[in-house]
């Protein structure tokens, strides 16, 4: 009977003093990945963050019309603000004419993790680093067949993805 009251005991022991060492570090180089289908000019995006942070949760613009508005990550466990920047970047884009498939690739993006926006476990939160967009959309055929690439168009099928990367830290 001791040995089995022991064994949860040891395995309790076990997890505690490994607890530590497990915990998340504090600063390193942060990954996160954004995914949306809206085709909003400032879409919420759902976003995957591994590094520092390792949670799941979405970035949602702090203005739906403004093209340099802010954007706020929320996690379980707090939130910041993200401020992107597209100064000096690289876009590069192409329409297959026979599907209408079309796909765009911006690069050298970058952001800042806005100083004092922090909430919960991220207060304090500072950081920064770069990002790419890739955007695949299908596009609607005019009457005479051709691939509507017009700006007023109304969109297809529409996927966007955002890798970023950089150095981040929590006090």
């Amino acid at each position: 009977m001791n040995r089995i009251i022991a064994l949860p005991a040891l395995l309790a022991a076990v997890v505690i003093s490994l607890s530590g060492w497990c915990s998340p570090p504090k600063s390193g180089i942060e990954h996160i990945a954004l995914f949306t289908r809206s085709t909003a000019q400032n879409p919420v995006y759902w976003a995957r963050s591994w590094g520092v942070i390792r949670a799941t949760g979405k970035l949602v613009p702090l203005s739906a019309t403004d093209p340099n508005t802010a954007f706020l990550a929320v996690f379980p466990r707090g939130t910041y603000v993200v401020q992107p920047s597209t100064a000096n970047t690289t876009q590069s884009g192409s329409v297959n004419p026979t599907t209408c498939w079309a796909t765009t690739k911006i690069t050298g993006a970058t952001y800042t993790d806005v100083a004092g926006s922090g909430t919960g476990i991220y207060k304090g939160l500072t950081g920064s680093g770069t990002y790419s967009i890739l955007t695949i959309e299908k596009l609607p055929r005019l009457a005479t067949g051709a691939c509507n690439t017009s700006t007023d168009r109304v969109p297809g099928t529409f996927r966007s993805s955002v890798s970023g990367i950089g150095p981040i830290s929590i006090p």
